[in-house]
């Protein structure tokens, strides 16, 4: 493997891929290169990887080809073991990346209307339910405005009894939640099925 310096810039990177389990190059080149080409970002993030620090693949999980990446063990061996348990490591199932990349591509687009801090993956929320810290299971846990919030990403395939338990175990755990969908018709559908449940907020996608 290539040897190379690793920046400051390049450990932010880390950091944010290991928070989210995985990115695209032009989500890393928004964040961390904004105003400069996506050559640019895109031929730091090739030196990582041939440097060993990150992993790579194309994908057509959300319908089009994106290039994603993902934390190695060398890359989160420059973290402290605090930091590290935080990270979400291994190679992104198939199942997961789309999800993964929406969830992502959320929590940017609420940095547009919010100070976030605090992002928490859906691996970890996983792991807090099992332990019975946590009563129901979101996609994403992040402080908007100082303002602890639950973020689901809404799923088509929720409908009917299921979608009126999702709503439930939201309203019934009392904390803020956002809850994003694509469409009016969607807009519309949850917002009926929640509508008695004052923590749950349902928003589209396209207007975050």
């Amino acid at each position: 493997m290539k040897h190379i310096q690793v920046t400051e810039r390049d450990r932010e990177i880390f950091r944010y891929v290991g928070q989210r389990g995985l990115a695209t190059t032009q989500t890393i080149h928004q964040t961390f290169w904004d105003g400069r080409t996506l050559q640019t970002a895109q031929d730091r993030l090739t030196q990582l990887t041939k440097g060993g620090y990150l992993r790579t693949a194309t994908t057509d999980a959300r319908g089009r080809a994106e290039q994603i990446y993902w934390l190695s063990r060398k890359a989160t061996q420059l973290f402290s073991a605090a930091e590290r348990a935080s990270f979400v490591k291994g190679n992104p199932t198939q199942a997961e990346i789309g999800h993964v990349l929406t969830t992502s591509e959320v929590i940017e687009k609420l940095k547009g209307k919010y100070q976030v801090s605090h992002f928490v993956h859906e691996r970890a929320l996983k792991g807090e339910l099992k332990r019975g810290a946590s009563t129901v299971l979101a996609d994403a846990r992040a402080e908007l405005d100082g303002i602890d919030y639950l973020i689901e990403i809404d799923s088509p395939h929720y409908t009917g009894q299921r979608l009126r338990r999702k709503g439930a175990g939201f309203g019934k755990a009392g904390k803020p939640t956002l809850w994003v969908v694509g469409g009016q018709a969607r807009l519309h559908t949850v917002s009926q099925s929640v509508a008695g449940y004052a923590n749950i907020q349902v928003v589209l996608l396209g207007e975050l």
